[in-house]
């Protein structure tokens, strides 16, 4: 008998208005973090629409300092207490999520294109199967390691409140992936792995090699042959390899890491579209303007006036 599931809502909410809401830090959209306590926690007990599963198109991180919250993932239900951090990724469905009345936590969430921008050449480690944990979400935290990611989160809200930093997105990036580190480190010690870097299979070799290329060449660079020509691969092969390894072809990394660049451009004060799209190589800025559109859902000028209203 097939069992009939209720259609997901995505909640497209800007950080920036989430934050308003709630409080917390937010910086462009792309990372925010809050407390959660008394004052604010009546907010995610109205989260989602009544009885309408629901996703949130960010990674979210929550450590429980206090209480409990039950929630269904994926139509699972789950109870969280203190010193349990979980991960709520992007595609992640969620519904019917309760808070008790003493329930504290650290709530983190983090754009898809800050996670990717981040960890992109990175060397791969246990962080991609924290990630992709699907059935057991919850990691149990000991008293140790919760001081641990409390100053790692404390961190990050002290650079997130800062003003006036010249290098504030790089040095929020690097606060990030310290706090990656660190809940790596936890989560190979918990799965008695040994928390020394494992070597690189041949295709973890190649996608690795892929990253660091894109890194170097992605803002001139858009099709995904010139990448496997420099690896001396195929292109189908490629996009298969990433494919399997990261969960994405080529192309859409590529695009990916282009988006990202041309969010961070459009953000500098008076640049005009056409300078964003000579610096990212589109042919022209009619190119620029329907690619940003496609991936974006609003044109290069419109998203101009958005952050510019917020910001």
């Amino acid at each position: 008998m097939a069992i009939l599931k209720n259609k997901a809502n995505d909640i497209q909410v800007s950080l920036g208005y989430f934050t308003s809401l709630i409080g917390g830090a937010n910086h462009n959209d792309d990372i925010m973090l809050t407390v959660v306590n008394q004052f604010n926690r009546d907010f995610f007990n109205n989260l989602q629409p009544p009885n309408t599963p629901f996703k949130i198109n960010y990674f979210t991180f929550i450590l429980i300092t206090n209480g409990e919250t039950n929630i269904s993932i994926d139509y699972i239900r789950h109870k969280f207490i203190k010193d349990d951090l979980f991960v709520i990724r992007p595609d992640n469905l969620l519904s019917d999520a309760k808070a008790s009345n003493d329930f504290y936590c650290y709530f983190m969430m983090v754009s898809k294109e800050f996670f990717e921008d981040t960890i992109l050449g990175k060397k791969p480690f246990s962080i991609s199967h924290i990630i992709n944990i699907r059935e057991n979400q919850k990691l149990k935290i000991d008293k140790r390691d919760v001081i641990v990611l409390k100053e790692s989160l404390d961190r990050i809200n002290y650079y997130l409140k800062l003003n006036n930093h010249n290098f504030k997105r790089e040095i929020l990036q690097n606060s990030f992936y310290n706090f990656l580190l660190e809940l790596g480190n936890i989560f190979v010690s918990r799965n008695d792995i040994t928390p020394e870097p494992q070597p690189m299979n041949r295709k973890e070799q190649l996608a690795h090699k892929f990253m660091l290329l894109l890194k170097e060449h992605g803002k001139e660079e858009h099709s995904p042959s010139f990448y496997s020509g420099k690896m001396c691969i195929s292109t189908q092969y490629l996009s298969i390899l990433l494919k399997e390894i990261t969960g994405k072809v080529a192309k859409e990394w590529i695009s990916s890491y282009i988006l990202t660049e041309a969010k961070i451009l459009l953000r500098y004060p008076n640049v005009t579209i056409q300078t964003v799209s000579n610096e990212l190589h589109f042919y022209d800025q009619a190119s620029f303007s329907k690619f940003f559109k496609k991936n974006m859902g609003i044109s290069p000028k419109k998203y101009q006036e958005e952050y510019s209203r917020i910001y």
